[in-house]
């Protein structure tokens, strides 16, 4: 049988390679790409990544273990060298190139420094978990690297597993390899608890840190390790004298094999990544299936991976490392290239990112090889030759890369900061009034605050923070009053909302909306002193069903309604999507609704959602459009760097367009 140690294995080398590996990480690839690229097809496609972390420590004990064959000397410091020398020099330099997507998108990696500083230092899943940032759902800061804290435990696992295998080697001394891996998979089990335990003591928590974190991850690196140190230990055993060390697999393995294979697919196409179900115990349940087919396929007597050994597969399982890493930014890519507008969300545009996914996979493969390969004598001047154009095309690919992500400009972290803040400041004003507390005029008034200033707001609560579905700032007040009438802001020559005389707004309106209305809330309120919001951080067009539904139950769904959904992701295009937005209209089918359009350059289904938006009124006659997006696409300088949400500029346009769209529409309608 062929080995080759790492989680990034190139199956044409002789250097030791186990069957069946390849077939694993083509399954573990294809289950991810497809929930990154068609998550209505395989919405637990996520779950490859438990394959991977398997099959990461499996094949760096399986390594270990070969290395305590016979009676070789072994220095712990020489190991330690040799091990991140390896492990580290597969990993870094495919992640540097990454940063050459700034060729297609300067902007792409503008103010990612400290996200950049965390994937390069091997704690990102801390870093977004700390952002909130919600794996199940596309970012709205077109973020290319949401997958990489996956990346972030595979390093942490790097660097801790040689002292892992240290402990191992002590305790294989006295007790045995077998019972020294035995132990390891009992501190596995012990830990694949966390996560229900967690959940258990506040079932209604936000799940992204138990996703994110290491504690919640590290059984299954550690199932995996258990899992290559047995099976280099029965290695040892079987080919030892008068043992028969290969046999053709039983029926009945042949049989569990296969239903562990169906298993896996089944869950790829039906777990819900923000369902319960994997965080009571669903999530380690797999990861034991998982295990389970691990070991079937790399069992030392009768392996059952090499039924699976195809080009086909080889292929996806030699490049499944390129593949992963080039995911997110394909998808971000793409809108920022005009790849994905009128197709958004088909087959064909889904068909052509996973073929450019492989494509950067592939270049990036060889590049690297070629860099490397320049330090090594080749047979023929032709092939020196070749290895020396790789090796340019490398160096310069991973030199500006490096440069692009060395040098992402930070400001992003300050704005985000602020922009929490002013959700936060604005959640505490709606909670304020949730509770029948009055708003002075202190309270509302316009803010002019910097980052860092005095009299900043308080800092973001955890409930408060971008990206988590957080309980939303809520106005419990008496049934909205009969509308009345104050004076209106017009429309100014340049487009600009300015302080007017002479028309009238009304009173007692319903606000429904996502981050972009909790951020412009206190303007809002100025423009529409009577309004009672209901604005939640990443909020979808479903999110706002329930909303509705409770409001109607209550008898406080006023006649006039304003929804703003369609930030966070589609409200239409895949079936799912639509029934939602059909859903909420036929809840509101009696009342004038206003829905604001969205805005955001490199968010892909916001093209589509305002084409939609725009068809309303066709539809459904109670609907008006406030065209948001038109107003705001020629005043960059009104958003914040998110390029998203509306700055303090912006939230006055945002309030002052809502009620000049209102007022107009009811003055028609006299």
């Amino acid at each position: 049988m062929e080995y080759k140690d790492g989680a990034k294995g190139n199956p044409g080398e002789n250097s030791g390679r186990l069957a069946g590996v390849d077939w694993l990480r083509s399954l573990a690839i294809s289950g991810v790409t497809l929930f990154h690229v068609f998550p209505d097809l395989a919405p637990g496609g996520f779950l490859g990544v438990n394959i991977f972390f398997i099959l990461s420590g499996f094949l760096a004990a399986y390594g270990g273990a070969k290395l305590l064959e016979g009676n070789r000397p072994f220095h712990f410091g020489s190991y330690l060298w040799d091990y991140y020398r390896r492990r580290l020099g597969r990993i870094y330099p495919s992640l540097a190139t990454l940063g050459a997507c700034q060729l297609a998108a300067p902007r792409l990696l503008r103010g990612m420094g400290p996200e950049v500083l965390s994937i390069f230092g091997g704690y990102n899943n801390f870093w977004q978990a700390a952002q909130n940032a919600d794996y199940f759902t596309r970012l709205t800061g077109a973020d290319p690297f949401t997958h990489m804290w996956f990346l972030g435990i595979e390093l942490q696992f790097c660097l801790a597993f040689p002292f892992i295998f240290f402990l191992y080697r002590g305790i294989a001394a006295g007790c045995g390899k077998k019972e020294g891996a035995l132990l390891l998979a009992l501190v596995g089990l012990v830990l694949a608890g966390y996560i229900p335990k967690a959940f258990a003591a506040d079932p209604g928590q936000d799940v992204t840190a138990l996703y994110y974190g290491t504690a919640g991850r590290i059984y299954d690196l550690l199932l995996g390790a258990a899992l290559g140190f047995y099976r280099g230990a029965g290695e040892l055993i079987s080919r030892s004298p008068g043992n028969n060390y290969r046999r053709k697999p039983s029926r009945l393995a042949v049989l569990v094999y296969g239903l562990l294979v169906l298993l896996t697919l089944g869950a790829f196409a039906l777990v819900e990544g923000s369902g319960s179900f994997l965080y009571q115990g669903g999530m380690g349940a797999l990861s034991g299936v998982f295990c389970l087919l691990v070991w079937l396929t790399a069992r030392e007597r009768a392996p059952l991976g090499g039924f699976f050994e195809n080009g086909a597969i080889r292929f996806l399982g030699k490049y499944s490392y390129g593949i992963f890493l080039w995911q997110y930014p394909v998808i971000v890519l793409a809108p920022q290239l005009g790849l994905k507008v009128e197709t958004a969300g088909t087959w064909a545009a889904g068909a052509g990112e996973i073929g450019a996914m492989i494509g950067l996979a592939v270049l990036t493969d060889k590049a690297e090889r070629g860099l490397s390969g320049i330090f090594v004598r080749k047979n023929s001047e032709k092939s020196r030759t070749m290895e020396k154009v790789s090796a340019v095309a490398a160096a310069v690919m991973m030199a500006w890369g490096t440069y692009g992500l060395a040098l992402a400009p930070w400001q992003r972290a300050a704005d985000t900061d602020y922009l929490r803040a002013r959700l936060a400041d604005n959640a505490a004003l709606l909670r304020q009034q949730k509770q029948g507390q009055t708003v002075g005029a202190a309270d509302n008034k316009r803010e002019e605050r910097q980052p860092g200033a005095e009299g900043e707001p308080e800092k973001p609560r955890k409930a408060d923070k971008i990206g988590q579905p957080d309980k939303p700032g809520r106005i419990h007040e008496a049934v909205p009053a009969p509308i009345e009438k104050k004076p209106v802001e017009p429309v100014g020559a340049a487009g600009l909302v300015e302080p007017g005389e002479g028309a009238a707004i009304p009173s007692g309106i319903i606000c429904i909306g996502d981050s972009v209305m909790l951020g412009s809330a206190r303007a809002i309120k100025r423009a529409l002193p009577d309004c009672y919001i209901d604005a939640d951080v990443c909020r979808y067009v479903g999110g706002g069903i329930p909303v509705a539904e409770e409001l109607l139950a209550a008898g406080r769904l006023g006649n006039i309604v304003v929804i703003a959904l369609g930030t966070n992701g589609p409200i239409c295009g895949a079936e799912r999507y639509e029934e939602q937005t059909v859903a909420l209209l036929e809840l509101l089918k009696d009342r004038r609704v206003f829905w604001v359009n969205t805005y955001g350059e490199d968010i892909d289904w916001i093209k589509p959602n305002n084409d939609y938006i725009a068809a309303m009124p066709g539809r459904w006659p109670n609907v008006r459009m406030v065209d948001w997006h038109g107003l705001v696409s020629g005043h960059p300088e009104w958003l914040s760097g998110d390029g998203v949400h509306p700055n303090d500029d912006g939230v006055e346009q945002y309030a002052g367009l809502l009620k000049e769209t209102i007022e107009g529409e009811l003055g028609r309608s006299k």
